[in-house]
């Protein structure tokens, strides 16, 4: 039990991880450097960055606003969607931001937009990493719990 526990908390902290550096290999390596902008809190934060960068001289790192959007919607949140989705979004959007900041910002594909937004793509996936990691989990725990029967519904909801 405390062995299945142990691997459990594991594969979730892995697969956090991975998500959030994902999200900052993207923005700082292939969408940032090219000028594309990304959805959601993300593109918005770009677009400010680049608004006070240009008409201010000040350069603001897109991590730092996208985590101060996320800020307010983790507080509704916390009353919404419930305490345990709440924490892991947050820590997530954290994550994401902190490494933004502070991965360095080089172009990977030689300033070509339609290779860089090929590669980089949305790493939002139209709202955020945390519906693949919901996903992921769902499927885990239905497949750790149930067998094969409730992984397989997971996978259906995806489709």
């Amino acid at each position: 039990m405390l062995v299945s526990r142990t691997r459990d908390i594991l594969l979730r902290i892995g697969v956090f991880i991975i998500a959030s550096a994902l999200i900052a290999i993207a923005l700082n390596n292939f969408l940032i450097p090219n000028n594309i902008f990304s959805a959601g809190f993300n593109g918005i934060s770009q677009l400010i960055s680049l608004f006070l960068k240009t008409v201010f001289g000040v350069n603001v790192q897109v991590g730092f606003i996208a985590f101060a959007f996320n800020v307010p919607v983790a507080i509704v949140g916390w009353f919404w969607a419930g305490k345990n989705f709440t924490i892991l979004s947050f820590l997530n959007n954290f994550l994401a931001a902190f490494l933004q900041v502070m991965l360095p910002k080089t172009t990977l594909v030689s300033h070509d937009p339609i290779l860089a937004a090929l590669f980089g793509g949305d790493p939002d996936w139209g709202g955020d990493w945390n519906h693949l990691q919901t996903w992921f989990f769902d499927w885990w725990d239905g497949y750790r719990r149930d067998g094969r029967a409730k992984a397989d519904r997971a996978v259906d909801w995806v489709h």
